[in-house]
């Protein structure tokens, strides 16, 4: 990104350089998970988190805090979803 974004504006570099992420994480996701159902809903995922991400960088004055507070929601996500998950059981 770093020497795209001296040759032309950030949000466009980061639109590019997400783009190009979320396209091979959800090429290979269809491999992983064996479907175009859950290859998709994990690339939406994927997308929405690079949104997220970027609507914190252009914050300038209330980045950490909204650092803070979406870092918080996605552990509070990831405890809710494996709750009932056994971990001695998963191998």
């Amino acid at each position: 990104m770093l020497p795209l974004a001296e040759q032309i504006v950030f949000w466009q570099v980061y639109t590019i350089a997400a783009s190009a992420c979320v396209g091979l994480i959800g090429w290979y996701s269809y491999y992983v998970f064996g479907g175009l159902k859950r290859a998709l809903l994990f690339t939406a995922t994927l997308a929405g988190l690079y949104v997220a991400f970027f609507g914190i960088l252009i914050t300038e004055d209330l980045n950490l805090l909204l650092g803070a507070i979406f870092c918080f929601m996605v552990l509070a996500c990831v405890m809710v979803m494996t709750r009932k998950l056994d971990w001695y059981k998963v191998t």
